[in-house]
């Protein structure tokens, strides 16, 4: 059971991943292997720190509270995920907008993500790993194993979404996949209750 959860919360967090590579890949920007490698690193090492913040949480608390806890948390984040999905993102702090529009990272607007504009656009894409690491690690889930599997989810889902960005003609399959994250940390969030 626990390798299921673990196995969620890699896609939960790393679809945006699939969604920014996709925008890359319509828009005919390149992202290099170094930059993919960057944000997955990004997102491995926010997952880390906020899993082991959530496990230093966790053992302060009765097993049943902190179940409660984290549970909620990974809800309420995934609600919020679900209500917030739809937003546009025009406006507001660049690392905000980036959530809403990863193609704004390429900041020189070369047509190459560099590894320090990766870098930047993995700290945007890792923001919803935080509460759902925060989540986990109040639950247990294996604070060792998981950064591993969120980074290699993060490298692979986005490099697939670059390549599948070039084949697709519009955008309407990034309007249909929305609820995917916060749906997946809803139901993950219920699993660790029963």
């Amino acid at each position: 059971m626990q390798l299921v959860g673990l196995l969620m919360l890699a896609v939960a967090i790393s679809v945006d991943g699939l969604a920014a590579g996709i925008a890359y890949g319509l828009r005919g920007i390149r992202v290099p292997f170094l930059s993919l490698v960057t944000v997955s690193t990004v997102s491995a090492l926010m997952i880390t720190t906020s899993m082991q913040a959530g496990r230093l949480i966790g053992q302060l608390m009765p097993p049943l509270a902190a179940r409660l806890v984290g549970s909620g948390i990974l809800i309420a984040l995934g609600t919020a995920m679900l209500r917030g999905g739809r937003s546009s993102g025009a406006r507001g702090p660049l690392i905000l907008r980036l959530v809403h529009r990863p193609q704004e990272a390429d900041l020189d607007r070369s047509g190459t993500l560099t590894p320090g504009e990766a870098a930047l656009l993995g700290a945007a894409l890792a923001l919803d790993a935080l509460g759902a690491g925060l989540g986990a690690g109040i639950v247990g889930f294996w604070a060792w194993i998981c950064p591993v599997i969120v980074g290699l989810a993060k490298l692979v889902f986005m490099g697939c979404g670059v390549m599948i960005g070039g084949y697709l003609a519009h955008e309407d399959f990034l309007r249909r996949t929305w609820m995917v994250p916060g749906g997946l940390l809803i139901i993950l969030g219920i699993l660790k209750l029963v």
